[in-house]
């Protein structure tokens, strides 16, 4: 059991007023001779008072305050030599400890640790030697002989300085692979509520990441919409492993009024420390699968968007993966680029509707018009009516036909066909897809009608098909109301008729013939 009396607490017992006079003028005095770089007299001086047999260590802190406060540079080596030749004989261990710490001052943390060890053989029960001896250790990356000097110095009787001790044996244990321990140390450190912050960013940097979740939490019920802190909260959690409510956290950070706030989000990727913000932001992406893509990638800072993309490239696990990774490139570089990424991704996910998807948006940005009609046709196989993928690119792929039309007029057409059949068409892609239609008819009737039969179009049900071929045997009937009713609930039927018409558009009858091919006409044109 480790007993902690408060230092300042137990020196103002020990103090009177006459005491505490001469400290202030001791301070002064040091400070005079410090200042004025009179070294011998300031070594003499420290000596003196640093000759009890047992370190005091309000007093050994006073003694180094005026050393500590200078920057010595050169003169170092001098401040260390005027000490040299005042030490006395037998030292103290305040002595050797102050001689010890002088070595820093000529950036030798070697040789101070060995002057503290050899300190420590002479003196193995001062309990601030231990404690000077312990935080040299850890610095020297030794943490375990670290937490045995500390343990030593508690078992010889009270810690003069509990703040440090806690701190320092926390990081010995966490360093040491000792979790429990260390969590016990850095919650008996005072003031948890006050100190939130600096405790957690300790615990995070010695990898004890769920009390740092805990105490990032303490500081955010007192500063609610302090964004920091809910950083600390998710780089905490996900250091711990605990994604989903890393997640559940981002969710809130990024709520506003219950909605999604893409500012809250640009906000938190720009906060995020440089390290490690690549795998953070695609975390979020991963975690945010409801956001639309084009929002996630407009708000990750330019800074850092070479190294996401290096990032998800090399987490990709699936066609959607890579999709996005393409999607990042198009907003992010060039379209060429993103055709490359494409053409990549199709030869790890072969047939991949999400690929296909981005590839056609990819090339029409590169305006690479015949892919984008040779991939939405392939799409509209494997997705039809975009049920895996959302709605087709209607836009996208009338504005390729547009320029396709000229010079393919068979594809063209297969691609206007698959576009009328695709359920949910908004009323400025039909109108486009069949204005196109009618422009193409209109040059070239003869040729689109035989591009027609060699057309792919759906099928209907087996019981909607008998009932249309029996009203196209309605058109050859000899009443006229009989055949003008025949073509009207033809074309009532709308595009599933098509197929079942297109066997009769070169009928014998030449009434039969006309009527066929008006309806089809009507049917695809919206007349």
């Amino acid at each position: 059991m480790f007993i902690v009396v408060p230092a300042v607490l137990a020196v103002l017992l020990a103090q009177d007023p006459a005491d505490q006079l001469r400290r202030q003028e001791l301070a002064l005095r040091l400070s005079e001779l410090a200042d004025a770089e009179k070294l011998d007299g300031f070594a003499r001086a420290v000596i003196r008072e640093l000759k009890a047999t047992r370190t005091d260590a309000p007093m050994f802190d006073q003694c180094w305050r005026p050393v500590a406060r200078r920057r010595w540079g050169d003169r170092a080596e001098a401040l260390i030599a005027a000490w040299d030749n005042a030490a006395s004989d037998p030292p103290s261990p305040g002595q050797l400890l102050f001689r010890a710490r002088l070595e820093t001052l000529a950036n030798r943390p070697g040789p101070c640790r060995d002057r503290m060890e050899a300190a420590a053989l002479q003196f193995p029960d001062d309990p601030v030697l231990l404690l000077y001896l312990g935080r040299a250790r850890f610095e020297g990356g030794a943490p375990g002989p670290a937490a045995s000097a500390l343990e030593h110095m508690a078992a010889k009787g009270p810690v003069s300085d509990p703040e440090e001790f806690h701190r320092l044996l926390f990081q010995c244990y966490a360093q040491t692979d000792r979790p429990l321990a260390a969590i016990e140390h850095l919650r008996a450190v005072k003031h948890e509520d006050a100190d939130a912050v600096d405790l957690a960013r300790l615990a995070l940097k010695n990898k004890v990441p769920l009390e740092a979740a805990r105490l990032y939490r303490i500081a955010l019920r007192a500063e609610p919409e302090r964004s920091s802190l809910r950083i600390g909260i998710i780089t905490a959690l996900n250091a711990s492993g605990e994604y989903a409510e890393a997640a559940a956290e981002r969710t809130r950070m990024f709520d506003v009024d219950g909605r999604f706030s893409p500012e809250r989000m640009h906000d938190y990727f720009f906060l995020l420390p440089q390290e490690g913000r690549a795998e953070e932001i695609v975390r979020t992406f991963r975690s945010l699968t409801a956001v639309p893509q084009d929002t996630l990638c407009s708000h990750v800072p330019p800074e850092c968007r070479t190294a996401v993309l290096a990032e998800w490239e090399k987490s990709a696990a699936d066609g959607r993966d890579w999709a996005l990774l393409a999607r990042m490139k198009r907003a992010w570089s060039k379209a060429a680029d993103a055709m490359d990424c494409v053409r990549e991704g199709e030869k790890r996910f072969p047939d991949n509707v999400w690929i296909l998807r981005q590839k056609i948006d990819a090339a029409q940005e590169a305006q690479e018009w015949a892919i984008v009609g040779d991939t939405y046709l392939k799409l509209s196989e494997l997705d039809p009516g975009g049920r895996i993928t959302g709605a087709p690119p209607f836009g996208s792929v009338n504005e390729a036909l547009q320029f396709l039309g000229p010079r393919d007029a068979a594809k063209s057409l297969d691609i206007a066909l698959r576009l009328l059949q695709e359920p949910g068409m908004d009323e400025e892609s039909l109108k486009k897809t069949r204005a196109f239609l009618k422009s193409g008819w209109e040059a070239s009737s003869p040729e689109y009608w035989a591009h027609l039969k060699k057309a792919s179009l759906r099928k209907p049900r087996k019981d909607e098909e008998q009932k249309l071929r029996g009203q196209i045997h309605r058109l050859s009937s000899d009443e006229f109301a009989d055949r003008d009713d025949a073509s009207a609930q033809l074309r009532k039927a709308g595009l599933p008729a098509v197929s079942v018409l297109l066997p009769s558009i070169d009928d014998p009858d030449a009434e039969v013939q006309g009527r066929v091919r008006d309806v089809i006409r009507a049917i695809l044109m919206g007349d």
